[in-house]
């Protein structure tokens, strides 16, 4: 695997013209998560709200928006089972310690996210990405 990755970064609170490609380190998954490769993202009014900036809420920047996020597990952090190898997922966008993608931490407008183990929806067979 590539140890870098293409991203879409908001740099700061404006407009579209915020958005940059960028070139990234690709995310190594902590012991309970799992790495996605990307496949589809997709925007909402968080992602707006976002990049307009929200009264009295910071947002780290540069941020990675995207909350919608479908993939595959490519890998797994050490207390994730290995079942999950090569699964087709769509990730829960809530942190389980409060939170979502593409806000208060990266979402998917990127080829890769290290997201929770907890967040991890399988695709059932069938459902094409």
């Amino acid at each position: 695997m590539t140890s870098t990755m293409k991203v879409i970064a908001l740099q700061q609170h404006g407009g579209m013209d915020q958005l940059k490609h960028d070139s990234w380190p690709v995310p190594a998954p902590a012991a309970h998560q799992a790495l996605i490769e990307v496949k589809a993202c997709g925007l909402n009014y968080m992602d707006v709200f976002v990049m307009r900036g929200m009264p009295d809420m910071k947002t780290e920047m540069p941020r990675i928006p995207g909350g919608d996020i479908a993939g595959i597990v490519r890998e797994v952090g050490s207390d994730v089972s290995k079942d999950w190898l090569g699964k087709r997922v769509v990730l829960f966008p809530r942190f389980p310690e409060g939170g979502v993608l593409g806000e208060n931490g990266n979402g998917g407008l990127c080829e890769f996210i290290a997201a929770d183990q907890r967040q991890l929806i399988a695709i059932p067979d069938g459902v094409e990405l």
